[in-house]
């Protein structure tokens, strides 16, 4: 009997092995996914991607001068709702040579500093300007004409007409007027932000939308 009871042992100390490794796995995750704060406070954060295209301005030099940028769409929002009074967008430039590593910001809807220097609110369209330089004129092409970019031409901008900005560094648009972060919300990034024809924003700069308490919803490096 007795090299039998032995024999039995053996056999079953691989199964015991195996089942209390199941066990300790299965503690571990518990611990991890269920008892980790961090981990529960990542479900509660708004989070969204971004995807989008360099563009060009068709009316660049004769016209308005811009040197193109960026139009980044934002989708697959996701976690609490971000109204549009808590958005941030910074654009992050690299430093290059003995020029210094540049920021801009722009408070969506928000007062104060970073604030948009123009913008349209109303049942047909939402959009929201940060000047890259604030004494230099707004403009816009009409056609063959640049014409200033005020309150009073703001609300007919067209959609085609958004890429001849002139003297723009960020542009947010509400496109469905839900007054929020949400699918489909596009963001705008000249390139020469202050139509001197020289582009201030240069390829590796970072784009971020935040919020105002200093929540990262999503970044992206503009190529």
């Amino acid at each position: 009997m007795g090299p039998g009871l032995a024999e039995k042992k053996g056999r079953l100390l691989p199964v015991l092995t195996i089942v209390l490794a199941i066990i300790s796995l299965f503690l571990v995750s518990y611990v991890l996914i269920f008892m980790n704060p961090n981990i529960d406070q990542l479900k509660d954060e708004p989070r969204c991607g971004l995807s989008g295209q360099s563009f060009l301005n068709p009316n660049e030099g004769p016209v308005t001068k811009n040197g193109g940028g960026w139009d980044i769409k934002v989708r697959a929002v996701t976690g609490p709702t971000v109204a549009l009074e808590d958005l941030v967008l910074a654009v992050k430039t690299p430093a290059v040579g003995s020029s210094p590593a540049q920021v801009w910001k722009l408070k969506v809807r928000g007062t104060g500093t970073n604030s948009s220097d123009l913008s349209v609110n109303s049942t047909k369209a939402g959009w929201y300007l940060r000047a890259g330089n604030i004494t230099t004129p707004l403009r816009f092409a009409n056609g063959t004409t640049a014409r200033p970019l005020n309150s009073t031409t703001a609300p007919f901008l067209r959609d085609d007409q958004f890429p001849t900005v002139e003297g723009a560094v960020l542009i947010y648009r509400d496109v469905d007027l839900d007054g929020k972060l949400s699918n489909g919300d596009r963001v705008l990034a000249y390139k020469d932000v202050d139509g001197s024809g020289t582009a201030e924003l240069l390829a590796g700069t970072l784009l971020e939308i935040q919020t105002t308490n200093g929540k990262l919803v999503a970044s992206a490096l503009l190529k």
